[in-house]
C-alpha cells in the first residue's frame, strides 16, 4: 500500500491521536480488525451516529459522538487532536461542521476511504492524507509496532467527559415534565442485552444518540442522516420480524407518530410486543428550536399555539386496542420504564405498549452548534 511508511511515520509522532470510527468498518465487515488495531495502538476513538452502537458505554479508549449534534467532550477532543484517522466515515457537515477548515485545524489527517469521490470533496489544506482503499485492507496491513499511550492526553479526555456530561445531576432536579436526557440515561439502564432500539427524527433521534448508552449485543438503528419523521414505527415493526425473540423499543415523536399513525393497527393486530415511547413535547420541537436561533422565536407551525394541531394519545392507544401509560415527571421514572417494559398478558406473553413521555416544549437539544460556529465551541 502506498503512503504505508508515511502512515507509521504520523502514528508514531503523534502525542494526541484520535481514531473517527464511521460505518464503513461496518460495512467492510472490518470489526476484528479495527479492534486489533485499537488494542495494538491504544489510541482512543470517537464514532459517528451510525456506529455508535458497536461499542458498549464505558469500552476502553471509547470517547463518544462528535459533531453538530454530539458531544461536547467528543469535539474538544476532535479539535484537539494533532492526527486524526477518519476509517469509513464521509466527515459531512454534520460531523465536520460547516467550514472543513476549522475541523481538527491541529491535527494532521488520514482520510480512509473506499469511494474516490468522497475522498475527492475535501479542500486541500496541505493536513490530508487521502488513502483510497477499503478499511478491511488498510487495518489489516497498518499494525503498529507499539502502544501509544499519553497519560496527559488520556486524562484531558477524561477530565473533559466529567466537566461536559450529557446528563449532569442537576438535570434530576427538573420537577416539572420529563427532562430527555433523565429519561434516555434511565431506559438505557432499564433495557437489557440484545435489546433493539429504533428512533425516529429531529429532536428524538439528537436526544436518543446524545444521550443512550449501549449494552452489549444491543442494536440502535434510524435513517439518520435521512431522518424522515415517522420512520421509527414501521421500523419497529421490520425489527421485530426479523428478531422475534428480541424485545424492540421504538421512540418517537408526538409529530412522528402522526406520519405513520397507522401502522399501530399493524402491530395490534400481529400482537407484535414493541414498546413504543412517545416524546411528546407539544409540537415540532427541534423546528422550534430553529426558529428561536435563526428567527428570534416567531414561532409558525410547531405547536397548538401557532397552527399546528395534537392529537390525544391516550384515546388513539384505546382505538387501537393498545396498552396505554404515560410519565410525567422524574418520580420513579426508572420504575415506570421498567413497567412499560415488562408489561405483558397473564404474565406470560408480552403485549404492544405505547407510553406517553411528557417533555416541556421549551426542552431544547443540548449541546447543538450554533450556524457559523467550530465543533469546540458546541454549547
Amino acid at each position: 500500500m502506498i503512503y504505508k511508511e508515511q502512515i507509521f511515520n504520523l502514528i508514531e509522532s503523534a502525542k494526541r491521536p484520535l481514531l473517527i470510527v464511521g460505518n464503513g468498518v461496518r460495512m467492510a465487515k472490518a470489526e476484528d480488525e479495527l479492534a486489533k488495531f485499537r488494542l495494538c495502538s491504544g489510541i482512543p476513538f470517537v464514532t459517528t451516529w451510525a456506529t455508535k452502537d458497536m461499542f458498549v458505554e464505558g469500552t476502553r479508549g471509547l470517547v463518544g459522538t462528535f459533531g453538530v449534534s454530539a458531544t461536547k467532550y467528543g469535539n474538544l477532543a476532535v479539535q484537539n487532536a494533532d492526527l486524526i484517522i477518519s476509517l469509513g466515515c464521509r466527515l459531512d457537515t454534520h460531523m465536520a461542521g460547516p467550514d472543513w477548515r476549522k475541523f481538527a485545524p491541529k491535527a494532521k489527517k488520514i482520510i480512509v476511504d473506499i469511494d474516490r469521490a468522497e475522498l475527492d470533496k475535501y479542500p486541500r489544506t496541505g493536513s490530508e492524507l487521502k488513502v483510497c482503499i477499503d478499511v478491511k485492507e488498510f487495518l489489516q496491513e497498518i499494525k503498529p509496532d507499539s502502544i501509544f499511550w499519553s497519560g496527559e492526553w488520556i486524562g484531558q479526555i477524561l477530565k473533559w467527559k466529567e466537566q461536559y456530561p450529557i446528563c449532569p445531576d442537576e438535570y434530576y432536579k427538573q420537577k416539572d415534565y420529563v427532562n430527555p436526557y433523565v429519561f434516555m440515561n434511565e431506559l438505557s439502564k432499564a433495557t437489557k442485552d440484545g435489546d433493539i432500539i429504533i428512533t425516529d427524527a429531529g429532536a428524538t433521534l439528537t436526544w436518543t444518540m446524545q444521550g443512550y448508552g449501549i449494552r452489549h449485543r444491543q442494536r440502535l438503528f434510524s435513517a439518520f442522516n435521512h431522518s424522515p419523521m415517522g420512520y421509527a414505527l414501521p421500523a419497529s415493526i421490520g425489527a421485530q420480524y426479523a428478531a422475534p425473540d428480541a424485545q424492540v423499543i421504538c421512540i418517537t415523536g408526538d409529530g412522528g407518530m402522526m406520519m405513520n399513525i397507522q401502522e399501530l393497527e399493524t402491530i395490534s393486530y400481529n400482537k407484535l410486543p414493541i414498546k413504543i415511547f412517545v416524546m411528546n413535547n407539544g409540537g415540532y420541537g427541534i423546528i422550534r428550536q430553529t426558529q428561536d436561533r435563526w428567527l428570534e422565536g416567531r414561532h409558525a407551525g410547531t405547536g397548538p399555539s401557532n397552527g399546528l394541531g395534537m392529537s390525544d394519545f391516550m384515546k388513539i392507544a384505546g382505538a387501537f386496542g393498545l396498552y396505554y401509560m404515560r410519565i410525567f415527571d422524574h418520580a420513579k421514572i426508572d420504575e415506570h420504564i421498567k413497567d412499560v417494559l415488562n408489561i405483558s398478558f397473564a404474565g406470560k406473553i408480552k403485549k404492544p405498549v405505547l407510553c406517553e413521555v411528557m417533555v416541556n416544549p421549551a426542552q431544547k437539544i443540548t449541546p447543538k452548534l450554533d450556524p457559523g460556529k467550530s465543533l469546540e465551541e458546541i454549547e
